[in-house]
């Protein structure tokens, strides 16, 4: 999974059918086996092992996939347009 894939997000905020065409740039893994140190985008094999470390590396357009496991940090972002 590399480059650029075409994705649909979802702009419907209770009425209508609204949706917008998204570019996704890279994806990023979370998982409670992944190592901040060692993981790489597009890669299931070299997850993350927090979403803070996940959402420090990705920039606009990245999509971040948590996989099911307790994850236990508070974090700010200053970035626009962030959605979790």
């Amino acid at each position: 999974m590399s480059g650029t894939q075409q994705g649909w997000r979802s702009t419907n905020n209770g009425g209508g059918s609204a949706s917008s065409e998204i570019t996704i740039q890279n994806t990023l893994y979370v998982m409670k086996n992944g190592d901040d140190a060692t993981a790489l985008p597009n890669r299931l094999d070299k997850p993350f092992l927090t979403i803070y470390e996940a959402s420090l590396q990705a920039v606009a357009g990245d999509v971040i996939y948590v996989f099911a496991g307790d994850y236990y940090r508070d974090w700010e972002t200053d970035r626009k347009s962030t959605r979790l």
